[in-house]
């Protein structure tokens, strides 16, 4: 059999060597780890099953992006060219 998984390559390979993990005992004892693993896993299965809310996305879209586009930005620079030279204008 391992003959034949020679001519595949080394992706055949590895999936091969990780298609084929040794199983667990069948007597597995349940410690506070593995307990955590499975909460875990159970958590992340149900968060999954469910669409991600689109609420954030709209705030940034249509307040954060207008509001440091038109008002955020222009100010900058304002601040960091247009007065300098203003004031340099004024001194002479």
């Amino acid at each position: 059999w391992r003959a034949v998984l020679e001519g595949f390559g080394p992706l055949q390979r590895l999936a091969d060597a990780l298609w084929r993990r040794p199983s667990p005992p069948a007597a597995a004892t349940l410690t506070a780890e593995t307990i955590a693993t499975a909460f875990v896993h159970d958590r992340l299965r149900d968060l999954s099953s469910r669409p991600l809310p689109l609420w954030p996305v709209f705030v940034v879209v249509y307040v954060a992006v207008p509001l440091s586009i038109f008002v955020i930005i222009p100010a900058q620079l304002d601040l960091l060219w247009l007065r300098p030279q203003l004031e340099a204008l004024n001194k002479v």
